[in-house]
């Protein structure tokens, strides 16, 4: 089974393959919040914490407006995990600022979430 690096990593992938950046020139903008990352280091990840880190933040983030919405939150999870309390959280707070929030469970899956998105008129 794919860990959510795995997952996460193909879907940059594809947003740095010349075709889908010819199609989308936003994919540029895309960018990581590497709030997981921290949880491996006490001494790094209270230094994060002073710098503003914040749990429960998504994933990921696209400041592209496409409809209603200000922007594009996704939270990349396994096939058998779920959002946490702080991470519901934050979907609600964001959703309540015109942002779009979407749980990624594949590589794919984000890919459409993200075609659908910046179709939007």
């Amino acid at each position: 089974m794919l860990k959510e690096h795995d997952i996460q990593s193909g879907f940059f992938s594809w947003c740095k393959f010349p075709p889908a950046l010819e199609k989308y020139p936003e994919l540029k903008l895309f960018f990581a919040v590497p709030n997981g990352m921290w949880s491996k280091n006490i001494q790094i990840a209270v230094k994060a914490k002073k710098e503003g880190l914040r749990r429960g933040v998504p994933d990921t983030f696209l400041p592209v407006a496409r409809g209603k919405y200000y922007g594009l939150f996704i939270e990349f999870k396994t096939a058998k995990n779920y959002l946490t309390r702080d991470q519901k959280e934050w979907f609600a707070w964001l959703a309540e600022q015109g942002f779009l929030c979407k749980i990624a469970k594949s590589t794919d899956e984000a890919i459409k979430i993200v075609e659908d998105y910046l179709e939007l008129s």
